[in-house]
């Protein structure tokens, strides 16, 4: 599936890959989140998996933009830039201004 700009200016791809049938994610639900973060030419940097309260995310800006989009079962892809990822501080595993693809799956 090819990679769609949203409104908040991320990419994302895969959007169409839940279960028919399939209500969008609320805010106060419990997902188990599982997230890999690469650098645009492919390399991890990062994986965290967690069992996460919708609406209680918030350091990660695409993320939290593109869950509401989402429905349990679902692998999408992002393409964010470094502004809606870790931004200018990074933190001890993603170095500043690092423009990322996020992997993310939802349970």
């Amino acid at each position: 599936e090819d990679y769609v700009l949203m409104e908040e200016n991320y990419w994302v791809s895969g959007l169409n890959s839940g279960e028919e049938g399939q209500p969008l994610l609320q805010e106060g639900e419990y997902i188990d989140l599982s997230l890999e973060f690469y650098t645009t030419k492919g390399d991890l940097l990062a994986s965290h998996q967690a069992n996460v309260l919708l609406g209680q995310i918030d350091e990660i800006q695409a993320v939290v933009h593109v869950l509401p989009h989402l429905k349990r079962n679902m692998h999408v892809s992002l393409l964010a830039p470094w502004y809606l990822a870790f931004g200018s501080a990074g933190n001890s595993e993603i170095p500043p201004y690092e423009n990322l693809r996020i992997e993310i799956d939802i349970q």
